[in-house]
């Protein structure tokens, strides 16, 4: 085990150098940053970082010094992996196998396993030098694709584990004693056949039990359920405005007609709204949207679909503006939810989409700036931060959806909804956002930078007018 561990090193240190010229960056504002300059030209310089690059301009640098650093404070092992790549001769054997060793030593699975594999269709010897790596690779696999299917049918999503034991039985039996993946089938299978059951008899009492004694109305998206007939004529009549205005507000131009439409309940009594809903006492609505996954066979492939299987909203009739306020706040979660398949995101980001698409806002820009100069406002690095709903949510719930009106108005909605598009593939979110927005901010520090500015601005006008 010893003399194979040497060699994995003695392979790395050879094709890839422990340290290497870097760039010292020091910046007018007094910063300093290491990396490595990948690009330059008249505007200013490209710098590489771990993590990713930034952009600066001439005007932000007073100057830039030389320095040596070691090359995984810069270079990711996936990125170190793919530059190697381009540079070893694609015909060579022993630099796939190389190239396999250094991904197999720094957790880049996938990537060993295809190293191997190029290294065995060039020259079948290495069947046998990569036979240990090959079998662990496989096994693991096949471990973490288990794992995967008990995590599923412990969170009770027993289709989708079902869909991947299928696999499991199909590609890894092998690894497994066969009556203990068919007793685990037979297990899965029940609890599918009982959740179905139970969850359908469930939901339909449920339903049955709260729609009782409503009025019920309907219109192209949407089955409205009020206790007083007065609300539900009025929801009807302007709903479907509201779902088409509030979709353009967060950079929607065209929104199809839903095929599972949306049950609304409204509610005059505060006490019933809280009891039937489950949301906070300072909460006046609430929705959830349900998804499914399906098969979709498309050619030779098998590819997953994620459908919406139910939408609902609940909303207080705690004044005439419960339409345009609370009703519009939760259609703001739905929609965007349903554009990203469900795919979670922070907490500023969800609450200050769903406040933009309201009518009605906490705190216009002059009382929002008031607050940023008194520091009754959150820094915009800990506002990222938040998980759980803080006690003080005027200025939470303000400041969120300014910053998202600031992403709209000021980055463009088209930038928008190229961040909802990364979300929605498993981007992670945060990696996606500094991304798609690189040309306005680089991180939390510069994002309160632009967004107060937008801010002073935006109370400017309004203080003209």
């Amino acid at each position: 085990m010893k003399k194979k561990f040497f060699l994995v090193i003695f392979s790395i240190l050879f094709l890839f150098p422990s340290k290497i010229t870097a760039d010292i960056l020091y910046l007018k504002n007094g910063r300093k940053i290491d990396g490595k300059i990948v690009e330059k030209n008249e505007k200013g310089v490209l710098l590489k970082i771990a993590g990713g690059t930034i952009d600066f301009s001439h005007q932000e640098i007073e100057r830039i010094e030389s320095s040596q650093m070691p090359v995984d404070e810069i270079f990711s092992p996936k990125e170190i992996y793919l530059k190697q790549k381009k540079e070893i001769d694609p015909s060579d054997p022993e630099a796939h196998f190389k190239l396999g060793e250094y991904c197999y030593t720094h957790n880049l699975l996938d990537d060993a396993f295809f190293e191997f594999e190029e290294a065995i269709g060039l020259d079948k010897s290495y069947l046998k030098k990569t036979e240990e790596y090959r079998k662990f690779l496989k096994q693991k696999e096949a471990i973490d694709c288990l794992n995967n299917v008990i995590d599923l049918n412990n969170s009770g999503k027993y289709e989708l584990a079902k869909i991947r034991l299928d696999e499991i039985r199909k590609n890894f039996s092998k690894f497994y004693e066969k009556n203990k993946l068919e007793k685990f089938n037979i297990v899965l299978e029940r609890n599918l056949m009982t959740a179905r059951y139970e969850g359908k008899l469930r939901e339909a009492i449920s339903d049955k039990a709260r729609e009782r004694g409503f009025f019920q109305t309907d219109t192209t998206n949407f089955k409205i359920f009020a206790d007083n007939e007065k609300s539900a004529k009025l929801m009807a009549k302007k709903i479907e405005d509201l779902r088409d205005e509030v979709a353009k507000k967060l950079g929607f131009t065209f929104l199809r007609k839903w095929a599972v439409p949306c049950k609304l309940y409204i509610y005059s009594d505060l006490s019933k709204f809280l009891e039937d809903s489950g949301a906070p006492a300072w909460a006046s609505g609430w929705q959830k949207i349900f998804f499914k996954v399906t098969q979709k066979i498309v050619g030779d492939a098998v590819l997953f679909e994620v459908l919406v299987s139910e939408r609902r909203i609940m909303v207080y009739e705690e004044t005439t503006m419960f339409i345009s306020k609370a009703t519009a706040h939760e259609l703001g979660h739905m929609i965007f939810l349903e554009f990203i398949d469900g795919k979670s995101i922070p907490l500023w980001f969800n609450e200050g989409i769903a406040v933009c698409a309201q009518r009605i806002r906490p705190l216009n820009e002059r009382n929002l700036l008031k607050k940023i100069k008194n520091n009754d406002s959150y820094k915009v690095v800990n506002l990222l931060e938040i998980k759980e709903y803080p006690e003080d949510q005027t200025i939470f719930y303000a400041q969120s959806a300014n910053i998202v009106k600031f992403l709209l108005e000021e980055c463009g909605a088209f930038n928008f909804i190229k961040l909802a598009k990364r979300i929605k593939s498993g981007e992670d979110f945060y990696a996606a956002f500094y991304d798609v927005y690189r040309g306005y901010f680089r991180d939390a520090l510069s994002l309160e930078d632009a967004w107060v500015k937008y801010v002073e601005k935006k109370a400017k006008y309004e203080f003209k007018l």
